[in-house]
């Protein structure tokens, strides 16, 4: 922009949702490119820049774009030394995070550990799964476990130790009690290789461990809630 001249330096900021994401960054031959994150959750985001300007360039902002985040996933390396994944997403407007934690001797060589989400469709929030759950189960969260080596994907891949994951969820609608975490074997849905360690119903979160990534697809499922009417006596 006027008053112009050469290519444009200086510093670019940009934002997302209306927060600053990271540090200003510095235009390379006039183009600044932001970082990468996988902490959006599912959804729409509004993605902005202003630029800061410099002697020969007034400040500018772009005009902002919406970003829909449409499936989501989140990986890391895993060493011998165990290491940890942070999923970020939204369930029925709630963020709520999957925490996964590789203990130390879990693995006996560097790996890339794979989260994916099989989100929701929409209208109804109805889980986007080729698969039915068991009768009487409904699925709250379908996810993939994925392991890679080499930057080959493992078919199959054991842990040596079992492997922590926790996850967050929203409680509204769902008898938590009923919650339970199984794999779908290719025929059968199956709990064989997981435990549950741990149902904190207060804050909206299970605990449970997998030994294994072999099943096509996990899921948490359970039983939705009942609302309990009492009558009103009014009386004269």
């Amino acid at each position: 922009l006027s008053p112009g001249g050469g290519t444009p330096a200086g510093t670019v900021q940009f934002y997302i949702d209306g927060s600053p994401f990271g540090s200003p960054v510095t235009l390379v031959s006039g183009t600044a490119v932001s970082a990468e994150t996988s902490l959006l959750t599912l959804g729409n985001h509004t993605v902005t820049a202003t630029y800061a300007g410099n002697a020969n360039y007034t400040t500018s902002s772009a005009t902002p774009i919406t970003q829909k985040i449409v499936t989501g996933s989140a990986s890391e390396e895993i060493t011998p030394a165990g290491g940890t994944l942070t999923y970020h997403s939204v369930m029925d407007g709630k963020p709520v995070t999957t925490t996964i934690t590789v203990p130390a001797g879990a693995v006996s060589e560097t790996i890339v550990l794979v989260y994916t989400e099989i989100p929701p469709l929409e209208p109804g929030l109805v889980r986007n799964s080729l698969l039915n759950p068991p009768d009487g189960m409904k699925f709250a969260v379908n996810f993939t476990l994925q392991v890679y080596v080499n930057g080959v994907l493992q078919p199959t891949y054991s842990f040596v130790l079992p492997v922590s994951v926790e996850m967050e969820y929203n409680g509204n609608g769902w008898n938590e009690s009923t919650f339970t975490v199984a794999a779908w074997t290719g025929s059968v849905w199956s709990t064989v290789g997981i435990g549950i360690v741990d149902r904190d119903l207060e804050n909206d979160a299970i605990t449970f461990t997998i030994q294994a990534t072999g099943p096509s697809e996990f899921a948490l499922m359970g039983n939705k809630g009942y609302k309990v009417f009492l009558p009103a006596i009014i009386r004269p």
